[in-house]
């Protein structure tokens, strides 16, 4: 019963990863409850491979789909029911929305200023020149006739300001009317390029921002955050398990503070109960017989102890970066509600068990509380809501408004 009961409890810990390893393409926070709820009550439990869909015999397809309700976008690549997201094109960076602005002669005349070289140490922009046209541009479009005209332009700059911070559309678009630029150019990546008035093409296609991200950096940024399974799983376990009420907000450092010194205080706990249950025990209550119940009943507490310890480190481990910045404190142990509270409701329970067996043996009994518990938690969080969950003509009208509330929002964008 006691082994049983032990298996129990550290499978709690363990089925936490069982669905989250399974597929990089879908957000594990996002998908992670939504897509185990759907697998439990067997809705998404057929065969989905795209010879499926196009057969249409996916005999669940659409039980999946009421399933996953609103979050059908988001995690549909979870169970198969559609294609992982396209990785990031690399040619991004050439992707760019422009605008005319009409400035009026004086602003013409500040670009010109704002932009002449040498520009001041300070600048927040970087500035690029180069002719308006080529030498042999009217002759490749059969402008001939118009030859002194154009090849007057040939003489004249087109010139372009690449602001060195990324920035939104709309911040892009004032910084450029208030310099005076004629048209400005604005990357999907966040590089602003202001445009002045002898330029026809709107400038440079091409992101030559400093301080903004490059297309390289972004890829690898994103690819590094993909690779984290640590991190994408602390982030789910923390959306999953925190409370829906108020949070404090904590910087990442004082996280990792805090998570340090909790640790070693659940560690000084746990060793200190073992060590004195072990030495009283030993000395005074032992019977010669190491294979006693007792003795039995202390290692497994031991165990459960250790395993709490080790999980509570695994979900405090900090992440840094290359360059050893930190880029994710963990999940804050000290959160009210959190997954952490359930090892630090273990190490207490076991540690008190340590020191009241000591008295009686019978007080290990009290170790079947965490079943109870698990059982409990497995009604109100799985069970009750498959029993209790509305028919498919009820979900219908749902789905119907969630479908209709996706198109508008579609239309928005």
């Amino acid at each position: 019963m006691i082994i049983l009961l032990f298996a129990t409890f550290l499978s709690i810990f363990v089925g936490n990863f069982g669905l989250l390893t399974r597929n990089f393409s879908c957000s594990e926070a996002i998908c992670g409850p939504r897509v185990s709820k759907c697998m439990l009550i067997k809705s998404c439990n057929c065969s989905m491979t795209p010879e499926d869909l196009v057969n249409k015999n996916c005999s669940c397809c659409k039980d999946c789909f009421h399933c996953l309700g609103e979050l059908f976008t988001d995690c549909c690549s979870c169970v198969g029911l559609c294609r992982a997201a396209v990785p990031i094109d690399p040619r991004m960076a050439m992707r760019s929305y422009v605008e005319s602005l009409n400035p009026a002669e004086d602003q013409i005349s500040l670009f010109e200023l704002v932009t002449a070289q040498p520009l001041s140490p300070d600048s927040k922009w970087t500035v690029h020149s180069f002719p308006t046209l080529e030498p042999g541009f009217f002759y490749k479009f059969n402008i001939e006739q118009r030859r002194e005209e154009m090849e007057s332009l040939i003489n004249v700059n087109c010139t372009v300001a690449f602001l060195k911070q990324c920035l939104s559309v709309e911040k892009c678009r004032s910084a450029c009317s208030s310099m005076g630029a004629s048209a400005y150019r604005w990357f999907h990546t966040g590089c602003c390029e202001c445009v002045g008035q002898n330029c026809i093409d709107f400038g440079i296609r091409e992101s030559l921002c400093e301080e903004c991200g490059e297309l390289e950096e972004l890829e690898s940024n994103v690819v590094h955050l993909a690779k984290s399974d640590e991190l994408s799983i602390r982030k789910y376990l923390f959306q999953k398990m925190a409370t829906k009420g108020k949070q404090m907000a904590k910087g990442q450092k004082k996280i990792v503070e805090e998570n340090k010194s909790t640790f070693i205080f659940y560690l000084i706990m746990s060793s200190c109960g073992c060590v004195c249950h072990f030495l009283i025990h030993y000395f005074f209550f032992t019977d010669g017989n190491v294979f006693s119940k007792s003795w039995l009943l202390y290692i497994i507490s031991v165990i459960i102890q250790i395993t709490a310890l080790q999980f509570m480190r695994y979900l405090a481990k900090p992440v840094y970066s290359d360059t050893g910045h930190l880029l994710d404190g963990g999940v804050d142990l000290n959160l009210e509600g959190g997954i952490s509270e359930y090892c630090k409701d273990a190490i207490i329970l076991s540690f008190i068990l340590q020191l009241l067996s000591l008295i009686h043996a019978y007080f290990w009994a009290l170790y079947l509380l965490c079943p109870c518990f698990i059982i409990y938690k497995l009604w109100i969080s799985v069970l009750a809501p498959w029993i209790f969950q509305p028919s498919p003509s009820e979900r219908e009208p749902s789905a119907k408004k969630n479908m209709k509330l996706a198109r508008k929002m579609n239309r928005l964008k």
